[in-house]
């Protein structure tokens, strides 16, 4: 019974640490939207956080020219720890830096290592 008990903890741990829990919230000037949050830029945020389970799962910050800061998590393949990108769309200049990480609560600041 001991063992089955162990068992049954270890997988719980292991399970648990499959998830990452990031900062989930932006503020683009729209009353009533959800994860508005008027402090999403602050570079100390401690706000809404969210959870997510998988394999390739990060941590995003987007910074977008206008001051605008979406915090949130990715699922994009291709991404990986430490990244940083300039977005841009249809061959247009760019329109956001986005950077990426895998840890708990590591899309915080303004993807600072990115500049």
């Amino acid at each position: 019974m001991k063992t089955f008990f162990t068992l049954v903890l270890s997988a719980l741990v292991i399970y648990q640490c499959h998830g990452l829990t990031c900062y989930n919230c932006f503020d683009l000037g729209v009353p009533d939207y959800p994860s508005q949050d008027e402090t999403c830029g602050d570079p100390h945020y401690n706000g809404t956080t969210t959870d997510l389970e998988g394999d390739d799962v990060l941590c995003f910050v987007a910074i977008y020219p206008q001051g605008i800061i979406v915090r949130g998590l990715s699922q994009l393949t291709g991404k990986h720890d430490g990244q940083c990108e300039n977005v841009s769309i249809h061959g247009e200049d760019s329109i956001a830096i986005n950077c990426y990480c895998a840890q708990d609560k590591c899309n915080i600041g303004a993807c600072d290592y990115c500049k």
